[in-house]
């Protein structure tokens, strides 16, 4: 019996002996970006994230810069050849569908800054604003992708194949694209603000002036008159861009560096990224799995851009199919007909599939004013019934 008592408590001494490790939040925290990215659409996925933010972080307030970028094509929708789709604008002859870049270049240039911008978002009365100055760090405008058509990392240097020259190992480096760099030629650009905070619906406004200018119906010093808000008080009505081709492409939060808190700052981030090998122990996969194996993060992205890429081509090609046929140039169209100190033209771009049909152009100075921002946040107060201090002291100056 004594035997037996002893085989029997000899794994109760081996459980007191046992210590259980540390907690490791890295390896030891569920793995939040497989987790989430099961039950997202496929076209939204979770990249990172931060193992130990801090007690009092704020995604709002721990943001130090915010990127967006809004993409267009130019020609912005499809022109008519000949005369039939040119017009004056003052003494310049333009022609539908075309956007001046260096006009457009030119006044994002005079977003850059710290300006009030009433004039270029949307009040909203209920978070009762009264401070709209925001800093812009950085605008500019390029050509997206050098003119690619095709996804970079179907380009990297490791995927060459084994026997090649370094002549058709460079091609396929290089290759892709569509063939035309021309600055002034067709191809898919991108306006790029960066700044600390945005207004409501700010870009939208900032992109739809911009395309004004582009189309040579506003001067490129159409943005500092906006920005002038001592001569011009209150907004003019016109209609911001569409809010499709606008993305939050980045926000910016201090970040640990190379690996080093000490040099950090002390609100700095320690981003776990997809595939971080620090995130994996034992049994659950490793890094090069959840990035590049099957159910991976990088196959999930490229099925969604497999097919968008596929898409695209069957619709170029049966564009050019259809151009290609019967009438080509519209040489026979007669003359010029869209002319004048009006600046007329028949079709408006907001950012959208497809142009807006307008009549003759009103220029945004001389468009109906709103009311001033005091008189709009008094008037939401009085309809609702509220005391303007305890609004602002809930709402605060709220971001975009």
């Amino acid at each position: 019996m004594e035997g037996v008592e002893g085989a029997a408590g000899a794994p109760k001494e081996a459980e007191e002996e046992y210590e259980e490790p540390p907690f490791d939040d890295v390896k030891d925290e569920m793995p939040y970006c497989r987790v989430l990215n099961n039950v997202l659409p496929p076209d939204i996925r979770v990249l990172a994230w931060c193992p130990n933010p801090g007690e009092s972080f704020s995604a709002r307030f721990n943001c130090k810069e915010r990127r967006y970028k809004y993409f267009f094509t130019n020609p912005a929708f499809a022109p008519s050849p000949g005369a039939s789709g040119v017009y004056k604008s003052g003494e310049r002859s333009m022609r539908e569908g075309w956007l001046d870049i260096a006009a457009m270049r030119e006044a994002a240039g005079y977003l850059e800054g710290l300006h009030d911008f009433r004039n270029l978002c949307k009040v909203d009365p209920a978070k009762q604003i009264t401070n709209f100055e925001r800093r812009i760090f950085h605008t500019s405008i390029d050509r997206w992708n050098g003119g690619s058509g095709f996804a970079k990392y179907a380009r990297n240097p490791q995927f060459q194949i084994p026997g090649l020259g370094a002549e058709d190992r460079q091609a396929i480096v290089v290759g892709g694209g569509d063939g035309n760099e021309d600055e002034n030629g067709p191809g898919l650009f991108t306006f790029n603000v960066h700044g600390s905070a945005f207004l409501w619906h700010q870009v939208r406004h900032l992109v739809a002036v911009l395309f004004l200018v582009g189309q040579g119906l506003e001067k490129p010093t159409i943005v500092k008159e906006l920005l002038d808000v001592q001569k011009n008080p209150t907004k003019p009505k016109y209609e911001m861009a569409t809010d499709t081709p606008l993305v939050l492409w980045d926000c910016v939060f201090p970040a640990i560096q190379d690996g080093h808190p000490e040099h950090s700052q002390p609100d700095a981030m320690n981003w776990i990224y997809v595939g971080d090998e620090r995130a994996f122990k034992g049994p659950r996969g490793n890094g090069m799995e959840e990035k590049f194996g099957h159910g991976g993060v990088i196959p999930d992205l490229w099925e969604v851009w497999h097919k968008r890429r596929i898409d695209e081509v069957l619709a170029g090609s049966l564009l050019d199919l259809v151009a290609a046929q019967g009438p080509q140039d519209g040489s026979e169209d007669g003359p010029v007909e869209k002319k004048g100190k009006g600046m007329r033209s028949s079709r408006l771009f907001d950012g959208g599939d497809a142009p807006r049909l307008m009549g003759q152009y009103v220029p945004v100075m001389k468009k109906e004013r709103m009311e001033s921002v005091d008189v709009i946040n008094a008037r939401y107060l009085e309809r609702k019934g509220l005391d303007k201090k305890a609004v602002a002291a809930k709402q605060g100056d709220a971001d975009e």
